[in-house]
């Protein structure tokens, strides 16, 4: 009779982890699909970032050099969105620049410019 017990007790435990496996399986499988997910998304707004960083900063140096309609929209696209991407201690010096800019002032644009690429490279070094 003992033996009897043990084994459906031995079959019960087996159909049990038959079902609890595939079970567990999955739910591991989809929360390292989420995972991997949200780093896509994490390295997806990070190169975006860095795409409006370096285009606003190109752009920026060519349209107060060549101040046509193509130099223009070029800069122009970007002109708004680096607000999005730089710290708020920017904002002030980007908007100025971008009236130095619109004012057709290369002079001190072209210092602005260079005041704001050197302090954010210096920022940016020393995250790394």
């Amino acid at each position: 009779m003992n033996l009897n017990i043990l084994t459906s007790l031995v079959a019960l435990v087996i159909s049990l982890c038959a079902l609890i496996s595939p079970l567990a399986v999955s739910i591991l499988n989809n929360r390292f699909a989420l995972k991997l997910r949200n780093l896509d998304l994490e390295e997806a707004r990070l190169n975006r970032k860095a795409e409006v960083i370096e285009n606003f900063f190109r752009y920026a140096g060519v349209v107060f050099y060549n101040y046509d309609d193509e130099a223009r929209s070029n800069y122009g696209e970007y002109r708004n969105l680096i607000y999005l991407y730089l710290p708020s201690s920017y904002h002030d010096d980007i908007s100025a620049f971008n009236d130095y800019v619109s004012e057709r002032n290369s002079i001190k644009a072209s210092e602005l410019l260079k005041e704001i690429s050197i302090r954010y490279a210096t920022n940016q070094n020393k995250l790394k």
